[in-house]
C-alpha cells in the first residue's frame, strides 16, 4: 500500500503536466480547425456583403454627368477595396478599375470607341476582366441583381456581383477566389507555427507550474509520513498564501498535539509503571504484615484445640494473644480500605469553618487515654483566632497518625509540641517530637504504605505502617501540602489546612 501511495504522489508532477499540454493541443487543434472550416465562410459572406452594398452604391451614380466626376467617384470606391470594378453598355466597355486595361481610366481613354478593347485586343492570358453574356450564370438576389462566381476568359475563378440598370448599362463587381484561398491557406500556416510556439513555452511553463504546485504537496506528505514514523521534527514550511499553506499549518498543528499527547502517554505509562510496581510493593508488604498476625493467632489456637494448655490460665493468655493480634489485623485492614478509598476519590471532604486551636483542644480531650498510656509530655503553641476551612474527622485523623508516629518512633523524652500558625494565606499546623532524625535518603519513602529503613527487617521499629500514607492521601484530597523537617533535637511532622475566607 505505501508503494502504491509513492507511486501516486511522484506522479502528480507528470501528470499535471500532461493535463496542461493536452489542453493547449485541444484549444490549438479547436483554433486551427475552426479557422480552416469558418474562415472562409464568413470572408465570402463578408464579402458577399460588401460586394452587393457597392454594387448598389455604384448603380447610384450619374454616369450622364461629366466623366471626370463619376470617374473620381468610382475611384474612390474601389479604393483599398480587394474587388474591381467593371461597367458595359451592350457588349461594349465602358469602365474597368483593372490595371490590364487601365487602371481607372476614362472611357475615351481605353480605346477609340467608348467600350472597345486597347488596340483593338481582348484581354491577354490571366486578365481579371471577364465577360458574360448571360446573366442566368448568376444567382439572382434582387431586382436586377445577381450574384455568384464564374471562370474568366482566362480561366482565373471569381466571385461576381452584377446589377443591370435601365439604360442598359451593365454593373460587374469581381473578386479573384484563389488570393482568398492562398490568404487562408497562409493563415493556417501562420497560425499552425504560432500554435507550435505556444506549444512548446506552454510545456516549459507546464513544467514549472506543476513542480511549484506539486512541491508544498511533496512537503506535506514527506512530514505526514514523518508523523505517521513518530519523528515530529519535520515541520511544513509553506507560504503559498492559499489552501495549501492552511492544510501545512494544520498539519504542523496535528503534529504538535500528537507529540504533547505522546509524551503525556509515555509519562502516564511511567507513572502507571511506578504505580503498579507500588502497589506491587505495597500487596506484598501487606502480607507480610497480615501474616505474623495470622501465624500467632493459628499457632495459638492450634495450641489451645491441641489440648496442650491444660492450665486455665494459660488459656487465658493465649486467647489475649489471639484477641490482640486479631485487633491490630483489624485495625490494619480498616487503614488498608480508607486508604484505597482515599486515593481513588471515593471518600468526599466534609469542610466546615471551624476554629484550628478548639479542634486541636478537642482532639487532645479524645485521646488523653492514648497519651497517657504512652506517657506523652505535650505542650501547644496556638495562634488564636485561626479559622480554617476543612473536614473535621480528616482533621483529627492526620493529627492522630502524627502523634502516634511521635509516640512509636520519639526517644525516651516523649516530649511532643503542637503548633498552629498562619503561613501566608494558609494554616500550618506541625507536630514536633524529640527522637533521632529522618535521613533524607528515606524522607520521601516514608509516605508510602509499609516502608521499612530497613528492607531486610519485618516487623521492627524502623517499620512504618499505613499511618503516613493515609495522611498523603487526605493531603493530597483536600490539595493541601504535607511534609515533614528535621530540627535540633527532633523531627517535625507539619500539615496545612484551607483558611476561611470570610472569617
Amino acid at each position: 500500500m505505501a508503494k502504491r501511495v509513492e507511486k501516486r504522489f511522484k506522479g502528480i508532477t507528470r501528470r499535471l503536466f500532461i493535463y496542461i499540454i493536452l489542453v493547449v493541443l485541444g484549444v490549438s487543434a479547436l483554433v486551427l480547425i475552426s479557422n480552416t472550416l469558418l474562415l472562409r465562410p464568413l470572408y465570402y459572406s463578408s464579402l458577399r456583403t460588401s460586394m452587393i452594398q457597392a454594387v448598389y452604391t455604384v448603380s447610384g451614380i450619374d454616369f450622364t454627368a461629366d466623366s471626370d466626376i463619376w470617374t473620381e467617384e468610382l475611384n474612390s470606391l474601389t479604393a483599398g477595396q480587394p474587388y474591381d470594378i467593371v461597367i458595359r453598355k451592350g457588349t461594349d466597355l465602358f469602365y474597368s478599375s483593372s490595371a490590364e486595361v487601365g487602371l481607372r481610366q476614362k472611357p475615351e481613354s481605353i480605346g477609340e470607341g467608348a467600350g472597345q478593347w486597347p488596340d483593338k485586343r481582348p484581354p491577354e492570358q490571366g486578365s481579371r476582366i471577364i465577360l458574360i453574356r448571360n446573366l442566368d450564370e448568376l444567382e439572382k438576389i434582387g431586382e436586377g441583381v445577381y450574384f455568384g462566381s464564374v471562370t474568366g476568359i482566362s480561366g482565373m475563378h471569381m466571385m461576381v456581383c452584377a446589377k443591370e440598370l435601365e439604360d442598359g448599362m451593365l454593373i460587374l463587381l469581381t473578386q479573384p477566389v484563389e488570393p482568398v484561398n492562398q490568404s487562408i491557406q497562409q493563415a493556417n500556416i501562420l497560425l499552425a507555427g504560432c500554435m507550435l510556439l505556444a506549444i512548446g513555452l506552454s510545456a516549459l511553463f507546464a513544467l514549472r507550474l506543476s513542480r511549484r504546485f506539486t512541491k508544498p504537496i511533496k512537503q506535506i506528505k514527506s512530514s505526514v509520513g514523518s508523523i505517521a514514523a513518530l519523528d515530529f521534527n519535520e515541520k511544513c514550511d509553506i507560504r503559498t498564501g492559499d489552501e495549501l499553506q492552511s492544510l501545512g499549518e494544520d498539519v504542523n498543528r496535528l503534529s504538535d498535539k500528537l507529540k504533547a499527547a505522546l509524551d503525556t502517554l509515555r509519562e502516564q505509562n511511567a507513572q502507571l509503571e511506578k504505580d503498579i510496581a507500588v502497589q506491587r510493593q505495597f500487596i506484598s508488604n501487606a502480607s507480610h504484615e497480615l501474616r505474623t498476625p495470622l501465624a500467632l493467632i493459628k499457632g495459638y489456637a492450634d495450641e489451645i484445640n491441641s489440648g496442650f494448655t491444660k492450665e486455665y490460665g494459660q488459656k487465658d493468655i493465649y486467647v489475649g494473644i489471639i484477641a490482640e493480634e486479631a485487633a491490630k489485623m483489624n485495625r490494619l485492614l480498616k487503614e488498608m480500605l480508607e486508604l484505597t478509598r482515599m486515593e481513588s476519590g471515593m471518600a468526599a471532604l466534609q469542610n466546615e469553618s471551624l476554629s484550628v486551636s478548639d479542634s486541636i483542644k478537642t482532639f487532645l480531650e479524645k485521646y488523653d487515654g492514648f497519651i497517657s498510656e504512652n506517657r506523652l509530655s505535650i505542650s501547644l503553641r496556638l495562634e488564636e483566632g485561626l479559622i480554617g476551612y476543612f473536614d473535621p474527622v480528616r482533621f483529627e485523623q492526620v493529627l492522630a497518625n502524627y502523634i502516634s508516629n511521635a509516640a512509636r518512633y520519639g526517644d525516651e523524652n516523649k516530649r511532643i509540641e503542637i503548633k498552629a500558625e498562619k503561613v501566608k494565606e494558609i494554616i500550618r499546623v506541625s507536630v514536633f517530637n524529640t527522637g533521632k532524625p529522618i535521613t533524607e535518603d528515606i524522607a520521601d519513602s516514608i509516605w508510602d504504605g509499609f516502608f521499612k529503613a530497613d528492607s531486610a527487617r519485618t516487623r521492627t521499629e524502623d517499620s512504618y505502617g499505613l499511618g503516613l500514607s493515609i495522611v498523603k492521601a487526605i493531603q493530597n484530597a483536600a490539595g493541601q501540602e504535607f511534609g515533614t523537617r528535621n530540627v535540633t533535637h527532633g523531627v517535625v511532622f507539619w500539615f496545612d489546612v484551607a483558611q476561611n475566607k470570610q472569617a
